[in-house]
């Protein structure tokens, strides 16, 4: 649990509980099935953060970021290259596996839309 504590300053800090950086990880992905971070091994990968209510930026930088892998992939190095692009919901409560799906799909087959739950600690 998370607790403010005043240091000596008289500022307030923020402690946190431990918790566990780097490491294998596994959500949900869009069609409902787990996906890991071992599903990346091999691959480069560009993971956007984001949630499906978002009015602008989500979709904007989404947008950017499917026509930006359309680019690379058309390279003649491009071919060679394992790319993909990983969308990340940081709204687990709102954002289902369904939901998801259907979000990316405005946006190219290309996206791999993952979620969690609360407890995932997205």
């Amino acid at each position: 649990m998370d607790t403010l504590e005043e240091d000596i300053s008289g500022f307030k800090e923020l402690k946190h509980k431990e918790r566990a950086i780097g490491g294998d990880w596994t959500l949900t992905n869009a069609d409902g099935l787990p996906f890991s971070s071992r599903n990346l091994t091999g691959s480069y990968y560009l993971i956007y953060f984001g949630y499906t209510n978002c009015p602008d930026i989500c979709p904007s930088s989404l947008y950017y970021l499917s026509s930006v892998y359309r680019i690379i992939r058309n390279l003649p190095e491009g071919a060679y290259m394992k790319l993909k692009l990983v969308f990340v919901s940081v709204d687990p409560e709102r954002d289902s596996p369904k939901i998801i799906k259907s979000y990316l799909s405005e946006f190219g087959k290309n996206i791999i839309g993952v979620t969690g739950t609360s407890e995932d600690d997205i």
